[in-house]
């Protein structure tokens, strides 16, 4: 019985929430788990950026991929920056 229960519920049940959310978000290093920091690097890794939608520390009330977009832009921004290539780029 139990696994007729569970069946269907894994198939008539989903979610609104969106589960990659804040998988990898940015927080303080002090919390001890996968984080980023302002300029998207990994704590602990070096020479490595996430810029998806992981870093988002909780769930977004608005359609995700204006979010993601925002995100590409900002780390776009970033790493031009970090490449001193800044400066060539028009506003």
């Amino acid at each position: 019985m139990m696994l007729q229960i569970e069946k269907w519920l894994r198939e008539v049940i989903g979610t609104a929430w969106h589960s990659s959310l804040g998988t990898a978000r940015m927080a303080p290093r002090e919390t001890n788990t996968v984080f980023v920091d302002k300029d998207l690097n990994v704590y602990g890794v070096s020479g490595l950026k996430v810029a998806d939608l992981s870093i988002v520390p909780a769930n977004v009330c608005a359609n995700t991929c204006n979010t993601a977009m925002l995100i590409g832009e900002k780390a776009a921004g970033i790493i031009l920056e970090e490449l001193g290539l800044k400066d060539d780029v028009r506003s």
